[in-house]
């Protein structure tokens, strides 16, 4: 196993946590739609719809999957900033 932290870096979402196996994952896209489904998932859960409706439409990013795998990273961010992010620059 190879377990890592990842953290929603959102304006409404920050602070969400997961942990996830990475040797599953192959590629960024996979990773950050099981974050997303995740979210979606425990949002229903607990009766918070509105907000799981949300989800589908947020563009997350992350570092690059090779970065994340080789990184000792205690946190990996999920972030939506785009235009003001340096959390993925190789």
């Amino acid at each position: 196993m190879n377990l890592r932290k990842f953290q929603v870096s959102d304006s409404l979402f920050w602070g969400y946590q997961v942990i996830l196996d990475i040797n599953f994952m192959t590629n960024e896209k996979h990773l950050i739609e099981i974050v997303k489904e995740d979210m979606i998932q425990f949002f229903k859960s607990k009766n918070l719809l509105m907000l799981a409706e949300k989800i589908p439409h947020c563009q997350f990013h992350i570092p690059s999957l090779s970065k994340i795998k080789s990184s000792n990273d205690e946190i990996i961010y999920v972030c939506s900033h785009i235009h003001s992010c340096n959390c993925c620059k190789d």
